[in-house]
């Protein structure tokens, strides 16, 4: 855990709690490693985010299974239960539920979600970090689909993501890492076509 997190929320029992859903052995992208890595990125970038910004972020996947159309809702609602154990006001736990919404689609809807949208998809603008990322979403799915399917459904996801205007949702993100991200995503979605999974064309 680390240490903007318990200078924020302060508590560690609900911090350990979080932290134990992201423990689940079948996840292999969606663990603690991916939400140590976006607050690393907050404090190495001097970012600032709010209280509410930060329950977001920390409890964004807590619910994940693959595939999942509900994974957000539940994630929200988790926030949202442990958010009123502490006696957060309800507009601050709304902004907190739009927000882990809005890592759904990553189109923000209010302007909290900016910043968290784009720490969700930091890693897209590095080559490496994306590679590997890619490798440990697809041993989430394989275990479930088969390779073809996965590899479908994942120049789908490519493909909307490049037509978009801008992949990232801040200026700030924007101007910096839109190029080499849209590289990223290019160079998966070109090798993928070329190896004729079905549906692919």
């Amino acid at each position: 855990m680390n240490r903007l997190n318990e200078e924020i929320i302060g508590d560690s029992s609900i911090l350990k709690y979080i932290y134990e859903q992201y423990s689940d052995p079948t996840r292999k992208y969606h663990t603690n490693v991916h939400i140590d890595r976006m607050i690393d990125i907050v404090e190495e970038h001097d970012i600032e985010i709010s209280t509410e910004q930060l329950w977001a972020l920390l409890c964004h996947d807590v619910f994940y299974y693959p595939g999942d159309p509900l994974n957000e809702d539940k994630s929200a609602h988790f926030a949202t239960m442990f958010m009123k154990m502490r006696d957060y006001e309800d507009a601050d736990i709304k902004i907190v539920e739009t927000i882990i919404m809005d890592t759904k689609t990553h189109i923000p809807t209010i302007e909290e979600s900016k910043v968290i949208i784009d720490l969700d998809l930091w890693d897209l603008s590095d080559p490496e970090r994306f590679r590997a990322g890619s490798q440990l979403i697809e041993m989430e799915f394989v275990p479930i689909i088969d390779s073809g399917a996965y590899h479908v459904g994942r120049i789908d996801w490519l493909k909307k993501f490049l037509a978009r205007d801008t992949i990232f949702v801040s200026e700030y993100s924007t101007d910096r890492m839109e190029e080499t991200a849209r590289r990223n995503l290019q160079y998966e979605l070109e090798h993928l076509e070329q190896l004729g999974f079905p549906g692919c064309t």
